[in-house]
């Protein structure tokens, strides 16, 4: 059996995606953290794509598309915060182009 999301996480995603495009980095580093969390579970559960199913339940409870999840959560695992630090003048945008 898959299992749920806990409802804390997808609420605190949903602040995140709310508060507006100013919070694209930690939207992502939310959910680096949510799939590292959680993806091992899944697997263990059977699950053979783990990651998708996670940005696709996400996705499907918050209400955004899972590609804008999918993409804030690799950009923000391709720049770390320690490494974000070294291009802090440009954008989210800048940086993921």
């Amino acid at each position: 059996m898959i299992p749920d999301l806990p409802d804390l996480v997808v609420e605190g995603l949903r602040q995140l995606i709310e508060a507006g495009d100013a919070y694209q980095f930690q939207v992502g580093d939310y959910l680096v953290d949510v799939v590292d969390e959680f993806k091992s579970l899944y697997e263990s559960a059977g699950v053979r794509r783990a990651r998708a199913l996670l940005l696709r339940q996400c996705a499907g409870r918050v209400g955004v598309d899972v590609s804008t999840l999918r993409d804030r959560e690799t950009v923000s695992r391709f720049f770390p915060p320690s490494i974000r630090q070294e291009f802090s003048p440009l954008s989210y945008s800048q940086l993921r182009a």
